[in-house]
């Protein structure tokens, strides 16, 4: 069987540091860093895609958040993945760039979208789109990052999921709209 893939390296840098964040009460202190503090991982998955995952809390630069995924056909990125109305692109070869429209609304401070939409699968008596499945299978691939780089050897998973379909397209909040138009809510509601 055909599985997802994982070897990683981690290390710690600088363990002793000085808090430089002139907001918090230990500003100009000295600290210990108890765990690894930088992390790289080559993840093969069972498709056979190649990707990489890295993690950084030791830089000296200030925090750059952003999700890009390099393929063979373009190069799809979104600003900060924990702000909801990122842009989400894709640059072509030969450097055209395109902005995506958004088409699910869920462009404010979203936070519950997934648990709103687990209820309203319960209630509507179809599977929600996080399933325990998926959501064992996020963190074994988290733990399995750690253990591959702890134990210096290829970690291979053992968990899968079917990949849900996605929302609807089209189902928005349009601004000044009845109660009959179409909501986010709806979207989850709905069920895609």
């Amino acid at each position: 069987m055909i599985t997802t893939e994982i070897v990683a390296l981690e290390q710690c840098i600088d363990r002793t540091r000085m808090d430089l964040r002139i907001t918090n009460p230990g500003f100009g202190e000295e600290y210990a860093i108890e765990t690894n503090n930088v992390l790289a991982a080559a993840i093969r998955y069972k498709c056979g895609v190649l990707g990489s995952f890295h993690v950084n809390a030791y830089c000296g630069a200030a925090e750059n958040r952003l999700l890009t995924i390099f393929g063979t056909k373009g190069i799809l990125s979104i600003d900060d993945p924990n702000c909801f109305g990122s842009e989400v692109t894709i640059e072509k070869p030969f450097g055209s760039r395109i902005v995506f429209p958004s088409t699910h609304g869920f462009m404010d401070e979203c936070r519950g979208v997934g648990a709103a939409e687990m209820a309203w699968a319960i209630r509507g008596g179809r599977k929600n789109r996080v399933s325990k499945e998926m959501s064992l299978h996020v963190l074994e691939m988290l733990e399995g990052i750690d253990l591959a780089a702890e134990q210096g050897r290829p970690y291979c998973l053992t968990t899968d999921f079917d990949r849900p379909r996605p929302l609807k397209a089209g189902v928005v909040t349009v601004p000044g709209a009845e109660e009959w138009m179409p909501t986010e809510e709806s979207a989850i509601a709905l069920g895609g």
